[in-house]
């Protein structure tokens, strides 16, 4: 399954960070803090920038496509992380 991720590449490597943990079966979103973790980090090693993607077959643990809410969640994380 394809699901949103944030890539880093540094010096020929490129690591994955997912917005998207698989726990016993159930797809959970990060939360804002997760997620803000990840960007900081991903900024502490270096990384210019970060690219993040999601696919349409991602669904939630109800089957419901996702929705990205850059008011709340990892999607405010984003915004939040961008705006600093």
């Amino acid at each position: 399954m394809n699901s949103p991720s944030c890539g880093l590449h540094t010096a020929g490597r490129i690591s994955k960070i997912t917005e998207i943990q698989e726990i016993y079966g159930v797809i959970t979103l990060l939360s804002f803090d997760e997620m803000m973790s990840h960007l900081i980090t991903l900024y502490k090693l270096g990384a210019d920038g970060c690219f993040i993607w999601t696919s349409i077959q991602t669904r939630d643990s109800n089957g419901n496509k996702l929705y990205i809410d850059v008011n709340s969640g990892w999607g405010k994380a984003i915004v939040d992380f961008i705006a600093k």
